[in-house]
């Protein structure tokens, strides 16, 4: 089931913080967490995995992790298998949420971390003046896009643990997200043949 694969994360996660806040383990040369609890992590992914449309648990995604991390914008990223921008989401704190199909120029950091399958840092510069990170979201060993927090500050400092916390849920919610859209296809199929036998 979609949500027994986004558990495989939190079980990594579990591993990572040792089941406690402020655990100060590490394992397997991983970042420790220690102020993001087990919880929190899952309380997020069965808020993702919970969600009955991709459009949703896209939205659920960013607003959820910028609340978490107390980020200003939170992006969420799809792309095609050409690289080509294929859906945005994104969550901006006091305003309106927003999906659409373009990254714009101060995004660019995502796709950056799509291409280069890694986490990236932004440092703040003319196009974007606040410090950002972003993870690529994987399936499997598949690239779908990437996931991208802006913080409000220009003198905000990004941990690793930010960017760990960043990659854990982005993998999670490309496993629900890609889910959905499968299970949608499946339906959409599975209505089309009903058709036509009618």
């Amino acid at each position: 089931s979609r949500t027994a694969a986004c558990y495989d994360k939190i079980n990594l996660a579990a591993a990572v913080l040792g089941g406690n806040r402020g655990d100060s383990r590490a394992l397997d040369g991983m970042v420790t967490l220690t102020t993001v609890s087990v919880g929190q992590l899952d309380r997020i992914v069965h808020t993702i995995s919970g969600e009955s449309s991709a459009p949703a648990a896209a939205r659920a995604t960013v607003r959820e992790l910028s609340r978490l991390l107390g980020s200003s914008r939170t992006i969420l990223a799809f792309f095609d298998t050409d690289g080509r921008t294929e859906s945005v989401t994104r969550y901006i704190v006091g305003l309106a949420g927003d999906d659409g199909p373009i990254i714009q120029e101060d995004e660019r950091f995502l796709q950056t971390a799509y291409e280069k399958s890694q986490i990236v840092l932004h440092q703040p510069d003319d196009i974007l003046a606040f410090p950002a990170v972003a993870a690529p979201c994987q399936r499997g060993t598949r690239q779908v896009g990437a996931i991208g927090v802006i913080f409000g500050s220009v003198d905000h400092a990004i941990s690793s643990e930010v960017a760990q916390t960043l990659s854990l849920i982005g993998v999670a919610a490309a496993i629900a997200i890609e889910n959905l859209r499968l299970s949608d296809a499946i339906q959409e199929s599975i209505s089309a043949e009903e058709i036509g036998r009618a």
